[in-house]
């Protein structure tokens, strides 16, 4: 992995949420109305807006997208991505006004050309993992259903690594099927556990694999060869070998 951050950045395991298919702009009824004044800024591939209050943080954020731009999109083998829409909220009660079916969550992608963030706490790889998502969207729309890959290929993308044995489930010996993974339990979090499936497809399969398994939603004895109780063998048998 090569993630590009500015200086300083917090590399937090943040909770991240897509799923739904239209979108809003910032001041619609669709997307809720936000009080505060906002500023916009455009870069070689995003637009972005943001909270005035915020001002000081952009520069962190813009780099960190732009400078992850061109590898993601080539990792994922996305091509033909639109411009993207970003917008940043600078606290948790104007990203909950506005969203409130996703109240609480950091950041949402509504579409593959549109993501929201959550600036507090600050965190640059926050909207590298959004648009993550967006070039995930791009190559199948539904993407989001299959949680443990969705997931998993953004956590790798921004290299946002956590050891496995900090991990409850993993500590108490209880590695998880990728069901468990798809139900978001805190205790055996996908968001935990994303890099090392993200590092396990890779190492054995090559990078292709995750596009191709994005392409075919998941679709892991098609694109793969093998069934998913062999995935999820295979991939326990490398956690343990190489973190445990």
């Amino acid at each position: 992995m090569r993630l590009r951050v500015p200086a300083p950045a917090a590399l937090l395991p943040l909770m991240f949420l897509a799923g739904c298919s239209a979108k809003g702009s910032p001041t619609s009824p669709e997307g809720g109305a936000s009080p505060k004044a906002t500023l916009s800024q455009s870069t070689a591939h995003f637009d972005l807006e943001y909270d005035a209050t915020d001002g000081s943080k952009m520069p962190a954020y813009e780099s960190a997208l732009e400078d992850n731009y061109e590898r993601i999109l080539n990792d994922l083998e996305v091509t033909g991505l639109p411009r993207v829409y970003g917008r940043f909220y600078s606290d948790q009660a104007s990203f909950d006004a506005a969203f409130s079916w996703a109240a609480g969550e950091k950041g949402l992608v509504l579409d593959v050309d549109d993501f929201r963030v959550v600036t507090v706490p600050f965190d640059p790889i926050a909207p590298v993992h959004e648009f993550t998502h967006c070039a995930s969207l791009s190559l199948d729309i539904d993407a989001y259903q299959v949680v443990w890959l969705w997931e998993s290929v953004a956590v790798w993308e921004t290299d946002a690594f956590v050891p496995p044995s900090s991990v409850p489930c993993v500590a108490n010996g209880h590695l998880p099927t990728l069901e468990r993974l798809n139900q978001r339990d805190p205790a055996c979090s996908v968001y935990d556990l994303g890099y090392t499936i993200g590092e396990f497809i890779v190492q054995r399969w090559g990078p292709s694999a995750l596009h191709d398994l994005l392409a075919a939603h998941g679709d892991v004895r098609g694109v793969l060869g093998i069934t998913v109780a062999r995935f999820e063998a295979d991939w326990h048998a490398f956690l343990k070998q190489r973190y445990l």
